[in-house]
């Protein structure tokens, strides 16, 4: 009985309720080879070609960046990517921002001008004008900037004259400088005028200035005289007739004197004096007597006063010969009495 199969209630021995496609199916079955590592080109029925592809694009844990795992979250400063740190935006030290347009604002620039605005006259500026820009009046062409409070001329306005506060016309400078850099007479130079001997207009560029009045026979050389050479053929002490003088004549009771040559004084005669005659003469006798006094009997008589004592500078010589001091008013009105 032990090799039997024992009967199953609405099943017959005889026929097959397992079915050829179910009989099929199991023999297409077979062992299946799972790779062991990642592959792109594995042909196993259980491959892992869409794993791959799904971590291709994934980065491994083991990588680093800037020295940081990637096994858990990385925060990166700006350091470790070279970047500016956002506190040094439009700080100082730092980096300039820039605005909706892409450009840096003016807050963070340095002084600067960044506008010429042109009016014809000051009268047509801004009521309230901004730093940072030039105001060009046109009609004076002048230029100002804003204070904060008012327009201020840039720079005093060069005017041009020709007196000590103004300027000299640059063009009429260039002339000047150009011509005292080329060759040209002085400003007080004169015509070449030929001198003429007759001209007796002073005024005249040919007048000859302290002309002698005559000239030598043989044209006015000073060594020569009337042809002849003075110590060649004539001697060297020489007198000529119109250099010579005749003798002081003098006079007598009975003829007047002539001019001349006075005669030498010998020596010993310096105290001399000339006398009419024509001779040096010793001054006649110079002392004289002394003054003589009056009296009620006889005159006086002429001569020299006899000397004041000291203290006497106020006297006054008497008729009697003697220094009388001032009198007294009181002595005064005794004698007119």
């Amino acid at each position: 009985m032990d090799h039997f199969v024992g009967k199953v209630e609405g099943k017959g021995l005889s026929t097959e309720d397992y079915t050829t496609a179910e009989k099929a199916k199991l023999a297409g079955l077979h062992n299946t080879t799972v790779d062991s590592a990642l592959s792109s080109t594995s042909t196993n029925p259980v491959q892992n070609k869409a794993i791959n592809a799904a971590l291709g694009g994934k980065v491994s844990k083991t990588r680093k960046i800037n020295s940081k795992d990637l096994s858990a979250d990385i925060t990166l400063a700006a350091a470790d990517v070279g970047a500016i740190p956002a506190a040094q935006k439009g700080a100082s030290g730092g980096v300039a921002e820039l605005d909706s347009s892409g450009k840096v604002p003016a807050a963070q620039l340095p002084s600067y001008v960044d506008d010429v605005l042109e009016y014809e006259e000051v009268g047509n500026f801004p009521t309230t004008g901004e730093t940072g820009k030039i105001y060009v009046e046109t009609n004076k062409n002048k230029t100002y900037r804003w204070s904060g409070t008012t327009y201020v001329e840039i720079s005093a306005s060069i005017a041009l004259g020709e007196t000590a506060s103004t300027a000299y016309r640059g063009d009429r400078g260039k002339i000047a400088y150009d011509h005292s850099q080329a060759a040209h007479a002085p400003a007080n130079a004169e015509q070449n005028v030929q001198s003429d001997w007759s001209a007796t207009d002073t005024g005249s560029d040919a007048y000859i200035k302290n002309k002698p009045t005559s000239l030598p026979a043989n044209g006015g050389n000073a060594a020569t005289v009337g042809g002849h050479t003075v110590a060649i053929d004539v001697p060297a002490n020489a007198k000529f007739t119109d250099t010579t003088y005749s003798a002081f004549k003098g006079a007598t009771a009975a003829a007047a004197g002539g001019i001349g040559l006075v005669p030498a004084p010998a020596a010993g005669a310096q105290i001399k004096y000339m006398r009419g005659d024509g001779t040096w003469q010793t001054p006649p006798n110079t002392t004289y007597n002394a003054f003589k006094a009056a009296s009620a009997a006889a005159a006086g008589g002429v001569g020299l006063v006899p000397a004041p004592a000291a203290g006497k500078q106020d006297a006054m010589l008497c008729g009697d010969g003697t220094w009388a001091d001032e009198m007294t008013d009181a002595e005064i009105d005794a004698i007119c009495i």
